[in-house]
């Protein structure tokens, strides 16, 4: 949970102290900018930010090596604390890792710091009751700049029916023999009646890319076996430079199919606004009865639909600023 160093009068008068807007701090430190708690930590900083019109500031160790050269050798908290100087950011609230030194650096006192730093699904437990979905730093408007990006990047799928595959193996939870093979002959059951298709499958940070290659091979095989030439089947691994699909395909695929327990792929993905098929991984029944996940296997064709996304982000966000913010 958040762990407040502060009382909430000595909170307002930080608020009130401060010389233009409150400033959260997203302090993700020296962990993957990638994982989900950054993105959710990111996220609902930036959702208290639109709502109670409070400054966002993040930091972890990229950002700050990109920024200080000349501080290459000097600890992550000299950085940080020149960060916080140069931006006059006198923070209130620290989500993330602590930072007490950096703070000192800057001239706050961090007994006047408020610091959450809770992983993303213990956040939505704790203040949502939620144990299936948790927060992102997802937006209409970041959701819309990746569709125009892949566009731009596959203007020769414009006309394909294109069925992403979002795979966590680390998180896999089935453990068929031949997982591969069983979902690709189950995916070129249901595609015999497309005209032109595209598998695409994209992977998350801690996937081994062979595990993908091996998913690609599978897939290719299965279908020509089936007589479907006219499926791609396209593989972006994170290893990769470049161009990542990642977003695009949250908008652009006409299905999404979940590969391995991965609760920021879900929530993100449903954020898109449409239902998520998964395999591998554990079923939620209320996710199931709310129509917002079927079951890879148990479908005979793709079930997806539209769906009102649901916004875990900003009901998170609206928790925690009730909580831990000052009556001002």
């Amino acid at each position: 949970m958040f762990r407040c160093c502060v009382s909430s009068v000595m909170l307002k008068k930080a608020f009130q102290d401060h010389q233009k807007k409150p400033v959260i701090l997203v302090n993700h430190e020296c962990d993957a900018p990638a994982r989900g708690d950054a993105s959710g930590r990111k996220g609902l900083a930036e959702a208290m930010g639109r709502s109670h019109g409070v400054d966002v500031l993040y930091a972890d160790r990229n950002v700050l090596d990109v920024l200080y050269p000349d501080l290459s050798l000097q600890s992550y908290h000299v950085k940080l604390g020149r960060f916080l100087k140069e931006k006059n950011a006198k923070p209130v609230m620290v989500m993330g890792y602590n930072c007490d030194l950096a703070l000192f650096e800057a001239g706050v006192n961090p007994s006047s710091v408020s610091y959450c730093s809770d992983i993303n699904d213990d956040l939505a437990i704790d203040y949502l009751g939620e144990g299936e979905l948790v927060a992102h730093n997802l937006t209409a408007a970041r959701l819309h700049e990746g569709a125009r990006l892949f566009d731009a990047q596959h203007p020769e799928l414009s006309a394909a029916t294109i069925i992403s595959v979002m795979t966590a193996f680390q998180r896999s939870g089935y453990g068929y023999e031949n997982e591969c093979d069983v979902f690709s002959e189950h995916m070129a059951s249901m595609l015999g009646s497309v005209e032109r298709g595209a598998i695409y499958i994209c992977g998350t940070r801690r996937n081994d890319p062979s595990k993908q290659a091996e998913l690609q091979d599978s897939l290719i095989s299965h279908l020509l076996q089936s007589g479907l030439h006219n499926v791609d089947v396209l593989n972006w691994s994170f290893t990769q430079d470049g161009f990542n699909p990642y977003l695009g395909l949250l908008t652009r695929a006409e299905h999404t199919i979940l590969w391995g327990d991965s609760r920021s792929i879900l929530s993100e993905a449903l954020f898109a606004g449409k239902s998520v098929h998964s395999f591998s991984c554990s079923q939620s029944p209320q996710l199931e009865q709310a129509g917002f996940v079927r079951s890879f296997l148990q479908c005979d064709q793709f079930a997806t639909k539209d769906i009102i996304a649901p916004n875990i982000t900003q009901q998170l966000a609206d928790k925690l600023w009730d909580a831990y913010s000052p009556d001002l």
